[in-house]
């Protein structure tokens, strides 16, 4: 209840004491208060103890069905950790990101506006899905081939010379063997493209730390501006910072 309480008109007719301003409340409460606190502290001595009960620690202990939930909270963090460290290996391929991915769509469905192979900022969606195909060896669609066909390398045109034969051999032959498909080869510069997660992620893990409390008034663009030209660093003669 407010001090400013005792000086309602209706506070002091209900009141079966003899009305004080708030103004002599709030002084004697003050005396009252410099007297009471060397007492305590004299009494209490230097040991002391503290006990909760489930009205003051109802904040700070948090309920079962919380408790739950943060454990499951913090087991999917640990997952999606891996997932981000892993991304900024040097050693990752597109095949390995766009497995990766999957497996983070399928477990946490949210996720897939941003992670799935025909989100908006994938470039080239059939691109992407051809690169992925052939590092897994794949065969790939129509689309995914015309992406890909400027990378097409030179077609093994060697083939082995029959023997001669008659007529009858021959037809017999021709009729048993099996018509293969033929198969598209590719050069290897496909298999080398690194994917954009790798440098991305190790971007995002530098920010973090960058981006500490001396730079906090920065302002947003000179910030991106460092951030570029650290991540750009091997472009340039001398360190930058």
């Amino acid at each position: 209840m407010a001090l400013s309480e005792v000086d309602d008109p209706m506070t002091r007719a209900l009141a079966a004491i003899k009305p004080v301003s708030s103004k002599t409340l709030v002084k004697y409460m003050r005396h009252v208060a410099s007297k009471v606190g060397p007492r305590i502290s004299t009494d209490m001595g230097n040991q002391f103890g503290l006990m909760f009960d489930g009205w003051t620690s109802e904040d700070l202990l948090p309920r079962p069905s919380t408790h739950r939930q943060i454990v499951q909270l913090v087991t999917n963090l640990e997952a999606l950790d891996s997932v981000c460290v892993r991304l900024q290996s040097e050693e990752g391929n597109l095949a390995d990101v766009r497995l990766l991915f999957d497996a983070v769509i399928a477990k946490f469905p949210a996720t897939a506006h941003h992670l799935s192979p025909s989100t908006q900022i994938v470039h080239s969606p059939a691109f992407e899905s051809a690169v992925v195909k052939l590092l897994s060896d794949r065969s790939l669609i129509s689309d995914e081939e015309e992406a890909v066909a400027q990378f097409a390398g030179p077609t093994d045109s060697a083939q082995e010379t029959p023997k001669k034969v008659d007529f009858a051999t021959e037809t017999l032959r021709h009729a048993k063997r099996p018509r293969l498909a033929t198969v598209t080869k590719y050069i290897d510069l496909l298999r080398m493209i690194p994917p954009t997660s790798n440098k991305c992620e190790r971007l995002f893990s530098q920010c973090k730390l960058v981006f500490n409390p001396l730079r906090s008034s920065m302002l947003p663009a000179n910030f991106e501006m460092l951030v570029f030209l650290r991540a750009n660093r091997e472009l340039w003669d001398s360190p930058l910072w």
